[in-house]
């Protein structure tokens, strides 16, 4: 069966991937601050790290925002992705 995408919600795209990129960001901070602090302080400080994790998901939010803005410009023209959906 196929389907087309032809419309994606901005905020609600930009909002769960940024999300998303704000957990993994976390996660990889603390193995980050672990290792950094392992090391006896090499590398980048913990607060470089802490500014990384919120400025981030700000970026990856807005990336996303106006992406998905532009998709939606383009599918108008093109009518979108075609993608296929399989019952099982």
């Amino acid at each position: 069966m196929n389907k087309r995408l032809t419309k994606i919600s901005p905020n609600q795209t930009a909002w769960t991937i940024a999300l998303w990129y704000f957990i993994v960001a976390v996660i990889a901070w603390i193995v980050w601050a672990i290792f950094s602090v392992a090391r006896k302080g090499e590398g980048m400080s913990v607060l470089y790290g802490l500014i990384a994790v919120v400025l981030y998901p700000v970026v990856v939010y807005l990336a996303w925002l106006i992406g998905a803005w532009i998709y939606n410009g383009v599918a108008r023209i093109t009518g979108g992705i075609e993608f296929t959906l399989k019952d099982e």
